[in-house]
């Protein structure tokens, strides 16, 4: 973190909350700026840097009905800038997600008191973080820095829940920790499924039992289904929280627009669930002057309403599938064994194992050394396990949103440079030039 050298006390110092926020987010934080200098240097030497660990872009939708149809609608509202909008969301697109959520998972929700509309999953994060007293979030062992970040960045203290045979909280687990805190005052509890980073999909029987602990101690669930269609196998059925008996007395969801209809710029939150909890977003929305730009929702409305899950989707799914299928193989090419490579159920990443004779080198573990070599040398952005859990250091994650003919040169480009499973080497200077890289450019911005 800068700090002024003229003035050291303007401001009255940095908030302390805001600090930890950048402590927890730090190695996400080296990724991001890693990842923005190599590009710069890809094209200085003419060379298209291949991102297989920043969900910046989903390439899979220019042809898509409701997708093109938003964009319409960003034209067709434009003058709605002129106007500023309300804390709470346009009416008609509250009504359009409420008819979604009816159709998509046979949940029924009250317009007025079960839905809002929020600039975003994380601004929902960061509602709740900052309008609950309670002492506790809970995530699971491998989370979303974002959830992470804003949480503790607003004073929560980050309980990180071990994960069952499931792929998500072992429950049992989960019951002896929360009964053995000083004080039962939790402020959520964070589920991703499908889940990042792993791919793992929570069935019903899971989310049955999930939904009856959290009523049992009294702790507000929060499911983040930023993927809400796109499934691997004929097996996995994606469930919404919602769908649970009893589950809006305790829960809440989040959808977005960002992965299934490729439109992250929007920034448009689709939330719903409990009303006490809704209001809650509604009474620090307002509060705080949180304002969704009208001419997002319409697009969000727009995509919405032109929604058929049987058009369209089924093909963007199958191709999805195959890029997966494909990069999994591309793996097994450079001699990843099958239980090195976490297939998935659901969504757009995976987990990968690191080579485990590859070594750490002075501050940077093996997976950080491997995803920068990679980076350096191929110009192929990955990402680690250690941005979800700085303890954690065994698995490379990666996100499948490249077309083919991108997935191909990525991994012709990491042969190119010796990566293989059995017997690729890394250079005993690496971890000197990692850090080096890292302190020209930690910078203030990403």
């Amino acid at each position: 973190m800068k700090i002024s050298k003229n003035l050291p006390n303007l401001g009255g110092s940095i908030s302390p909350n805001l600090l930890e926020g950048e402590k927890i987010g730090q190695i996400e934080r080296v990724h991001l700026v890693a990842n923005r200098i190599m590009r710069l240097n890809a094209i200085e030497k003419g060379i298209e840097l291949i991102d297989m660990g920043t969900d910046y872009y989903y390439p899979f939708y220019h042809e898509y009905e409701p997708t093109k149809q938003a964009l319409q609608a960003l034209g067709s509202y434009a003058d709605e800038v002129l106007h500023y909008p309300s804390s709470y969301g346009l009416i008609s697109l509250r009504s359009s997600f409420q008819d979604f959520m009816s159709t998509q998972f046979n949940v029924e929700l009250d317009l007025h008191q079960e839905i809002m509309i929020t600039t975003g999953a994380s601004q929902v994060f960061d509602a709740l973080s900052r309008s609950f007293a309670g002492t506790y979030v809970l995530i699971p062992e491998f989370t979303l820095s974002t959830v992470a970040i804003i949480a503790g960045g607003n004073g929560a203290k980050l309980i990180r829940l071990p994960v069952g045979k499931c792929g998500f909280f072992d429950l049992i687990e989960a019951e002896k920790i929360v009964n053995n805190l000083p004080e039962k005052s939790i402020r959520f509890l964070y589920l991703n499924s499908p889940c990042n980073p792993n791919g793992k999909v929570a069935k019903w029987e899971y989310l049955n039992e999930l939904v009856q602990f959290a009523l049992r101690q009294e702790i507000l669930i929060l499911h983040d289904m930023d993927s809400w269609y796109t499934t691997h196998n004929n097996e996995t059925d994606l469930v919404n929280i919602l769908e649970i008996p009893q589950a809006k007395r305790c829960s809440l969801t989040v959808l977005s627009l960002s992965k299934e209809f490729g439109l992250p710029g929007l920034r448009i939150g689709l939330v719903a669930g409990n009303d006490y909890a809704i209001n809650v977003i509604r009474m620090h929305n307002s509060t705080f002057s949180v304002m969704i730009p009208e001419v997002c929702q319409y697009a969000a409305k727009a995509a919405l309403d032109s929604f058929n899950a049987e058009h369209q989707k089924p093909e963007i799914n199958e191709y999805v599938g195959y890029l997966i299928k494909k990069s999994i193989a591309g793996w097994q090419s450079m001699g990843w064994p099958p239980e090195a490579i976490h297939s998935p159920d659901g969504g757009f990443k995976y987990l990968l194992s690191v080579p485990p004779h590859l070594q750490s080198q002075g501050e940077f573990t093996a997976v950080e050394l491997f995803d920068y070599y990679v980076l350096s040398r191929a110009y192929v952005k990955l990402s680690t396990i250690r941005s979800f859990n700085p303890e954690r250091q065994q698995y490379i994650r990666l996100i499948v949103m490249q077309n083919e003919a991108l997935l191909e040169e990525a991994f012709r480009r990491m042969k190119e440079i010796g990566v293989d499973y059995h017997s690729m080497q890394l250079p005993d200077s690496l971890g000197q030039e990692y850090a080096t890289l890292i302190k020209e450019n930690i910078g203030g911005d990403f």
